[in-house]
């Protein structure tokens, strides 16, 4: 008995250490695989994902990279668009819910640039040269009534139901602060002619790198707004923030 005791002693001293490494190794892998998931299975995705959307799609994408989300378990991947214009690629992320239930944002970050391109071109006639940039903060949403459309592209096209969430920040230089009130009644009214017929805008003061900052802002739903609306009434349905900050 105690010969055995001793002749496994000495196989620990001579390969405990061995031991050791190896369940550190897999301890480690463990943790790796939970954070950073299976790379062989992330990019078998990856694959799949490209295939599933060109067909869902019927057009080209370009995988960009793959990606594991640790928090909620989910393999996925940024894709971008082949268009012969580089200035109107987008890139989206695309995953599988449920395992099998493709889930991408392709339509919600085409909608998005195409109202970037459209109420660009009406902030640009009102604000000048004071204007830098339009924002989409939260693209459109299929309400009910669309997603039976299922892969419609054109953000025209969607219901205003769909569009009743979307929030879109234009930027402009300081110089318009004094005429942001009637420029933004002004813009409001070539959306709704044009490139909107409802969800919110908001003006937002900001600056270029040469002179100070502020940073004040208006915004409206114009949802529920008629295209008639009056000037007279315009002021009431604003939210105005009328503190100008500098910033440093």
């Amino acid at each position: 008995m105690y010969w055995w005791l001793r002749k496994m002693r000495r196989l620990w001293l001579k390969f405990g250490w061995i031991v050791i490494i190896a369940c550190f190794a897999v301890i480690v892998s463990s943790f790796v695989l939970v954070m950073n998931g299976n790379p062989i299975k992330e990019k078998e995705i990856g694959k799949r994902l490209e295939v599933d959307l060109e067909r869902e799609y019927k057009t080209k994408f370009d995988l960009e990279y793959t990606r594991y989300d640790a928090t909620r378990s989910e393999y996925g991947a940024i894709f971008h668009t082949d268009e012969p214009d580089k200035k109107d690629n987008v890139s989206f992320y695309a995953t599988y819910h449920n395992d099998n239930e493709l889930y991408d944002t392709y339509r919600e970050e085409i909608w998005s640039r195409d109202i970037r391109k459209a109420l660009s071109n009406e902030a640009k006639e009102v604000f000048g040269n004071n204007f830098i940039r339009v924002e989409v903060n939260s693209p459109p949403e299929l309400s009910l009534d669309d997603v039976k459309l299922n892969n419609l592209m054109r953000y025209t096209e969607l219901s205003e139901a769909s569009m009743q969430h979307v929030e879109i920040m234009v930027n402009v230089h300081k110089e318009a602060r004094h005429t942001v009130e009637k420029d933004l009644a002004k813009l409001v009214t070539k959306m709704k002619d044009g490139s909107m017929k409802a969800g919110k805008v908001i003006v937002m003061g900001a600056d270029d790198e040469k002179a100070t900052a502020f940073r004040s802002w208006v915004w409206i739903d114009v949802t529920n707004l008629p295209k008639d609306f009056k000037m007279s009434e315009f002021n009431k349905l604003l939210e105005w923030d009328k503190t100008f900050t500098a910033i440093k």
